[in-house]
């Protein structure tokens, strides 16, 4: 399985630790953006698109196809639109299968989220971000 590293000019992708990323991801830094790994790793058919900031914690444990961005890739006319925003992603972080970390996040130490869910608002320390209940 194809693994891609994409860090377009101006971008800048900053390791630090042992980090270790699994067959089948895809890590895009869009230009001018920065993506911080502390160790840790991610599993297979990872996706990371960072146009902002980027910063995985050390320890952080990100399960099979979660994707996680920061930039929406398109603009919207709408009063105080922000195409991207920083996500943050503190220690020890446990990330569920296809979770889907969206922009302007932050994710405290040691908090988990569920497999399937989709984050848009913070996480705090030690809690848990639980999946949608399909309706009805």
């Amino acid at each position: 399985m194809e693994t891609r590293v994409l860090v377009e000019n101006g971008g800048k992708l900053e390791i630090n630790g042992n980090f270790q990323m699994y067959a089948g991801g895809f890590i895009r830094v869009v230009k001018n953006g920065h993506l911080v790994l502390n160790g840790g790793f991610i599993n297979e058919g990872v996706e990371i698109t960072c146009a902002s900031k980027i910063t995985i914690g050390k320890g952080c444990k990100i399960a099979r196809n979660v994707v996680i961005r920061d930039y929406d890739a398109h603009t919207l006319e709408l009063q105080d639109y922000e195409i991207s925003k920083e996500i943050l992603i503190g220690e020890h972080v446990w990330i569920g299968t296809r979770a889907m970390i969206l922009k302007g996040v932050k994710i405290g130490d040691g908090a988990v989220i569920a497999a399937g869910a989709i984050v848009t608002k913070d996480v705090p320390a030690g809690r848990s971000a639980l999946a949608a209940s399909p309706p009805g």
